[in-house]
């Protein structure tokens, strides 16, 4: 069983930190967007990165895992920034183009 426990423990290291570089396409999408990033649901990648801050929070103030916590800080900081270009395309789209 521990084993098991480490091999999992392992492979969710791994494959998390990974995903932190998997959303630099949809970084790359978003800030390249000419549309405002209309496809782009700001109240989904908000929610998530409210709740990747949430488990960052968690994982250094409840479970003190130094690692857990930085692989939310890293998915936060990237959710983040998908959401802060999204959300600032899309001021600067109704401030050039406002609706009559």
């Amino acid at each position: 069983m521990d084993r098991l426990v480490t091999a999992i423990s392992w492979i969710y290291l791994v494959t998390n930190t990974v995903r932190i570089l998997f959303y630099a396409p949809q970084i790359r999408a978003v800030f390249k967007a000419r549309d405002g990033a209309a496809a782009v649901s700001l109240t989904t990648w908000g929610f998530w990165t409210f709740a990747n801050f949430t488990a960052a929070l968690y994982g250094g103030l409840v479970i003190h895992d130094a690692g857990f916590t930085a692989i939310f800080i890293g998915n936060f900081l990237c959710t983040g920034l998908v959401t802060a270009i999204a959300a600032i395309k899309r001021l600067n789209r109704r401030l050039m183009h406002p609706q009559v």
